[in-house]
């Protein structure tokens, strides 16, 4: 029975994570979106920050805090979610690389996060607002890259 468990738990674990199988255009397409708005959305939550005394109070709220550690931590899983989308179909090679450039940004936005609140650093705090803020613009035009969502904008 022992011997049954490191089995199992490689059969678990190799379950969990990204995937080479291509899934369905429509929902690599799909989840893309959803991934792109999740973290629009997420950075946007910290867009206040961009001021040394926000920040300093955001470092001394709880409630803030919490609300920040979910947003931050989205985006420091922006390259699992991006993995998590499978291999990538045909036609989508420009919203995969800007997605990809957006979870850059996103990364450091979370190591800049982690930084301030070690530290109590309301300065890299700021540093990490910015940084999620520069994520925005790629997280939208991959959206716009899409190529079902280019065919909907010009049938507008």
């Amino acid at each position: 029975m022992l011997r049954l468990l490191p089995l199992a738990l490689g059969l678990a674990l190799a379950a969990c994570g990204a995937t080479s199988e291509r899934p369905a255009v429509s929902e690599w397409q799909a989840n893309a979106t959803g991934a792109a708005q999740q973290l629009r959305s997420d950075a946007g939550e910290v867009a206040g920050l961009d001021r040394i005394s926000a920040a300093r109070a955001a470092l001394h709220d709880e409630s803030r805090l919490f609300v920040l550690l979910v947003a931050f931590g989205d985006l420091g899983g922006c390259r699992h979610m991006r993995a998590s989308l499978g291999r990538r179909p045909p036609g989508f090679a420009a919203a995969d690389g800007l997605f990809g450039r957006a979870c850059a940004h996103a990364a450091q936005a979370a190591s800049l996060f982690t930084r301030a609140v070690a530290g109590d650093d309301p300065a890299a705090l700021v540093d990490a607002a910015r940084e999620a803020r520069t994520a925005i613009p790629f997280l939208e035009r991959a959206e716009l890259a899409l190529p079902s969502r280019r065919r909907q904008l010009r049938g507008s």
